[in-house]
């Protein structure tokens, strides 16, 4: 039976602003819970207790790649831990569920220094294709247990409506900007006064699939370069940021190729490809780990690598 995520303080600002000697981003993880063990696994509790060390999870936890992702992550980075995508679809809902109480439990740990960003699949919860078996997962539990399930939604909307929707990120000598998708300059996003007012969109809990995923698109169109390439070139509400940290991108070969036509050169290490990509002062990171890789992003002062796990 599915447990009712802890309460989290509320915000009215879309802008989180973090000082960390240690940033640590997790790009997408799409129901999988390993890179996250392995991130945790890396820093001691007291760093993240008193704050040397914060985590930014970039979003789009609930929701699973679909078959076609699955597939090309596959051929690209070989063999995974499920034999087939149907396995890992499975219990994607689940999995999706738990991965996200186990966020809420660190960020009531570590309130200042564990932040989520909502992805597309958060903010379309209540969206059949944006978060479908995730959805299913909550339904499921309204019909097993009456009295639990019939407020499970609204405390799940309640607590994705806390995450901000942008992190900026001081690592001493350098800043930067951390969101789901990138933040192209649009005439809603030329300061960091319209990042920190930025009116994010309510889908409430009884929106229809098709609503609730208009409001979705439209959102994330309206500010994010990786889902529109005819915005303008990827650049940064105010000078002086040493760059922007983002997900959202499948860096999976597909006949697309999305992050190649969008100018990105994907990174390897050790000479295989791996999920992470940049382009001059834009770096882009999935941290889905279907096969026995994990990947994240370490931040040091002015200095961006790349963990391999």
């Amino acid at each position: 039976m599915a447990t009712r995520p802890p309460m989290a303080l509320g915000r009215t600002s879309q802008l989180a602003e973090i000082r960390a000697e240690h940033l640590v981003v997790v790009g997408d993880l799409h129901t999988e819970a390993q890179t996250l063990t392995k991130v945790l696994d890396s820093i001691t509790p007291v760093s993240l207790k008193n704050g040397t060390s914060k985590i930014v999870l970039v979003g789009d936890v609930v929701s699973n790649v679909n078959e076609g992702d699955f597939d090309n992550f596959t051929r690209t980075f070989g063999q995974t831990a499920y034999a087939t995508s149907q396995e890992y679809l499975h219990d994607a809902g689940q999995r999706g569920y738990e991965l996200l109480m186990r966020i809420a439990v660190l960020i009531n740990q570590y309130p200042q220094n564990v932040l989520m960003l909502p992805g597309n699949a958060e903010l379309g919860i209540t969206t059949k294709k944006a978060s479908a078996r995730f959805y299913d997962y909550l339904m499921a539990q309204s019909k097993t247990c009456p009295a639990h399930g019939d407020s499970l939604l609204k405390e799940t909307l309640g607590f994705v409506n806390s995450f901000p929707f942008f992190v900026l990120a001081s690592t001493g000598p350098a800043t930067y900007l951390i969101s789901h998708g990138g933040v192209a300059k649009t005439a809603a996003t030329r300061t960091l006064a319209d990042l920190f007012n930025f009116q994010r969109p309510d889908f409430g809990d009884t929106a229809t699939e098709t609503e609730a995923e208009e409001r979705c698109l439209k959102i994330f169109k309206s500010i994010v370069l990786a889902s529109n390439p005819t915005l303008p070139q990827l650049s940064l509400p105010l000078d002086g940021f040493a760059g922007q940290i983002f997900g959202h991108i499948h860096l999976f070969d597909s006949p697309r190729q999305e992050w190649q036509n969008l100018g990105f050169t994907r990174q390897t290490a050790r000479g295989i490809p791996v999920t992470y990509a940049t382009r001059k002062n834009a770096h882009v990171i999935n941290s889905l780990a279907l096969s026995a890789h994990s990947t994240w992003l370490e931040v040091i002062g002015d200095k961006i690598e790349l963990a391999v796990s």
